[in-house]
């Protein structure tokens, strides 16, 4: 139930999990080091000025990138996704899974896929109910901020005065420093914790009473570390449930559901009459018993690709008309800062920055539920993608990062931003990768603004991702056609190695094919022009 830290490549991303299936990812071999040459004395005249042969001072380097600009391609093609969707479900007998992707307040694309329950041969679809596990904490911290905006709740509260009784123990430092604000960023202290009641098994869910007298105490001291706590978010169920004097369930379906237009979330199994939804299952497909939790704000909800793509939009102020705006813009944005001493949560939300481009979201998974929310403000994009088995592992990111590919989302690389401008690496590089079946031409244009674009034989330039320069090595993702065996004759998922030396780029392109192989072909380039 830990977030992915994730953070949403796919394909892009599958590349290192991919890699740890098929073998060891082949490294190119670092340059060779020639021996030190005789040291050789240097005699200067006598009246010459020693400063006079100090070297010209080094070009200073730059900071990082400048905010990217916004995506690029205004009608996507989701064909890549859906293959590799398709593709996953069938290798890793995913049973159903669902997609919606969101940008500047339009639903682009939501769908299902399989059966959300092969037992009835019910198909999934946008509408579909899954168990969200870990991405019930920004609705149940939503559903906080709504009483601190109506000034029922005070995020400097200590989480333990508005707890029923017995309230919050002490145990390493003073409890009454573990304010909402920290229990709400996972840094008040407060144990991992979490607890799966089967209906199958004996005990059922303990009443809160006793949670709270087994279970809340201080295990480190307030405000010293991040600690990610499922008893935490628990708990501001309950505080939200005591304060509001109405049950938590109630409580959020009214103040957060309904005004939100989420038709199909709810806190706990939802009822028959609100439509299909997804039974967790193992790895063979077969329903997992139902289970509860003595920490239902952290883990109890559910709910569709079509309502979880819209509380994200809420989120990132893409609100749709029929949404009331039950958080200002600002109760949003401070949910979306760090608390100290967490570097990369905030108020329910993950937080992150990929190639520049700034990250809130949160992934859940417990037996029988893989699930993912990302959300880029200033893209104005939301991803959200669903699964009801736990066997995909990584991929439901992946798939998100491969939709980011499809947007034309940007990226920018800090390691190239802080490269002086007169860097030999910075500009255009041409040069051929060696297929089976002959050489392909590569062109890498990398610019001073930190993006890189990477254009194989007579294709489109393609964004490269997660570029990094470090110790003479260019490395990168992207996609793009290199001819790879078993590949189908499709572009593939492609990392890059690349040493610079001599004046050269040359290493290795690695082509992947999930599930399939993993190939690297040699690679070499020189400055263009």
């Amino acid at each position: 139930m830990r977030v992915p830290v994730v953070s949403i490549l796919v394909p892009l991303t599958a590349l290192v999990p991919l890699t740890a299936m098929l073998g060891c990812r082949p490294v190119a071999a670092p340059p060779s080091i020639p021996p030190a040459a005789d040291a050789a004395t240097l005699l200067l005249p006598a009246d010459e000025d020693d400063e006079s042969l100090e070297d010209e001072p080094a070009p200073a380097p730059r900071g990082p990138c400048e905010p990217a600009p916004k995506a690029g391609i205004e009608r996507p093609d989701f064909g890549p996704a859906r293959a590799y969707i398709t593709t996953l479900m069938k290798w890793k007998q995913v049973p159903s899974l669902a997609i919606a992707v969101a940008r500047d307040g339009e639903i682009l694309w939501e769908e299902g896929f399989g059966f959300a329950d092969p037992r009835r041969r019910t198909k999934a679809d946008e509408h579909t109910m899954y168990s969200l596990a870990s991405i019930s904490k920004p609705f149940t911290a939503t559903g906080m901020m709504v009483l601190v905006e109506r000034g029922q709740l005070e995020l400097s509260t200590p989480l333990g005065e508005v707890l029923p009784p017995p309230g919050l123990r002490a145990g390493v430092g003073d409890p009454r420093q573990a304010t909402l604000e920290r229990v709400a960023s996972h840094t008040a202290g407060l144990p991992l914790h979490y607890q799966f009641f089967y209906a199958t098994r004996e005990p059922g869910v303990p009443p809160l009473v006793q949670t709270l007298r087994d279970h809340a105490v201080t295990v480190s001291a307030p405000g010293q570390r991040y600690q990610y706590s499922n008893l935490g978010f628990g708990l501001i169920g309950q505080a939200i449930e005591h304060v509001s004097g109405r049950p938590f369930p109630e409580f959020m379906r009214a103040e957060v559901f309904e005004p939100l237009d989420l038709r199909h979330t709810f806190v706990g199994k939802p009822p028959r009459k609100a439509g299909v939804t997804a039974p967790r299952t193992d790895g063979l497909g077969r329903a997992i018993p139902d289970y509860g939790f003595d920490h239902d704000g952290a883990s109890a909800l559910y709910s569709s690709a079509h309502d979880l793509v819209r509380f994200g939009m809420f989120h990132i102020g893409a609100s749709l008309p029929e949404q009331r705006e039950i958080l200002s813009m600002d109760a949003r944005r401070a949910m979306q800062r760090a608390v100290p001493p967490a570097e990369s949560y905030g108020l329910g939300w993950g937080l992150g920055v990929d190639d520049s481009v700034r990250r809130v979201s949160h992934g859940g998974g417990m037996p029988g539920v893989r699930t993912a929310v990302q959300a880029f403000p200033e893209q104005g994009v939301v991803i959200v993608v669903l699964a009801n088995t736990d066997v995909i592992g990584r991929e439901h990111v992946e798939i998100a990062e491969l939709v980011q590919h499809e947007l034309g989302m940007p990226a920018r690389s800090d390691d190239l931003c802080r490269l002086p401008l007169e860097h030999e690496l910075l500009g255009t590089w041409s040069g051929v990768v060696h297929t089976v079946a002959g050489e392909r031409r590569l062109e890498l244009v990398l610019r001073d603004s930190g993006e890189v674009t990477a254009r194989i034989g007579e294709g489109s330039p393609q964004i490269v991702r997660r570029v990094r320069f470090q110790d003479g090595m260019l490395s990168g993702r992207t996609r793009g056609d290199v001819e790879a065996e078993l590949a189908g004759g499709e572009p593939t998922s492609l990392e890059l190695e690349l040493w610079l030396r001599d004046g050269r780029l040359e290493g290795g392109v690695s082509a992947f094919v999930p599930w399939v192989s993993a190939t690297t072909l040699y690679t070499e380039l020189d400055p263009a022009g």
